[in-house]
Parts: C-alpha cells; structure tokens; sequence
C-alpha cells in the first residue's frame, strides 16, 4: 500500500493481495475525500464497487479509457453530514474536462 506519510491515522482495509494506492486524502472536518486505484482492478470495476456496495457522497471516474483497466483513477468523497450517492465520470472533451453524470465506460 503507498500512502502520503502524513496519513498516519488512515488504517484502510486490505482484502487478499488486493492493495490499494490512494494518491491523495484530504479531511476538511466533515467531508473527506480520496483517489483510489487497486492494481489489478480496473478503475471502472472499482467504481461500481464502490457505488454498490459503500456510502458515499460522490464517486468521480476519472479519466478511464474503456480497454485499458489502469487508466484513470476513482476519485470519492465522503460527507459526515450526509451523501447524495453521486456518480460522475470526467473525460476530455475538445481539450476540456467534462463531467458526465453515472460511471460510464
């Protein structure tokens, strides 16, 4: 698992020889948020794990190119005063990032 060292207090749960790398973690009191990748995962079936099986306020699939399974990364916040179960998926439209709403391969 690689995580920022400042995390000390993040003790995440590995199944197996499932290892996540989580990029990036904020905490801003209430809402937490996170980019997860699991390798040999790909990022979309990580993305609808997380959609069907946790709470959470949003999950973002970001940059995911259909066929190649590490591309990209999850992106997901949780808020402590409630979660709207959002999902997105950004891609690049004309140079630009566009949000679409669901996980879409």
């Amino acid at each position: 698992m690689v995580l920022n060292p400042d995390l000390t207090d993040l003790t995440p749960y590995v199944e197996d020889d499932i290892q996540p790398v989580i990029y990036s973690f904020a905490s801003l009191a209430k809402v937490a948020a996170a980019d997860i990748e699991i390798h040999s995962v790909s990022n979309y079936d990580l993305a609808k794990w997380i959609e069907k099986n946790t709470d959470f306020d949003q999950v973002i699939l970001e940059f995911y190119t259909p066929g190649i399974p590490d591309s990209g990364w999850v992106h997901v916040t949780y808020n402590i005063e409630g979660n709207r179960g959002k999902t997105l998926t950004a891609s690049k439209v004309d140079g630009r990032t566009h949000y679409s709403l669901g996980l879409n391969k």
